[in-house]
């Protein structure tokens, strides 16, 4: 599909973790996204804003971009992201890239 094409499509589904009532670092927080839209979480692409929720996602099993809006040095909690940069840009650049389980 064309790059033009493909954006102009809104996303097919998208859960948000703060819906799941959880601490954020519960699990079940994460477990959202696997219930709410049907798949494996090798097939959901998360984006995170912090770095702790970037290492959490990693944790759960979710191929995860985190947006460093801010540019801070990355959490040292466990696995990194599969990716990162500073803008929405770069996380579209990480999707078009991802093939989904």
């Amino acid at each position: 599909m064309a790059r033009a094409e493909r954006r102009a499509q809104p996303p097919q589904a998208f859960a948000q973790k703060s819906d799941a009532g959880p601490h954020a670092r519960d699990p079940r927080a994460y477990a959202l996204g696997v219930s709410r839209l049907g798949l494996a979480r090798e097939q959901i692409a998360f984006a995170a804003f912090g770095g702790w929720d970037a290492a959490g996602a990693r944790w759960f099993g979710y191929p995860t971009f985190w947006v460093n809006r801010l540019g801070v040095p990355a959490e040292q909690l466990g696995p990194g992201p599969d990716g990162s940069g500073p803008t929405l840009a770069e996380l579209d650049r990480f999707v078009s890239g991802w093939s989904a389980g």
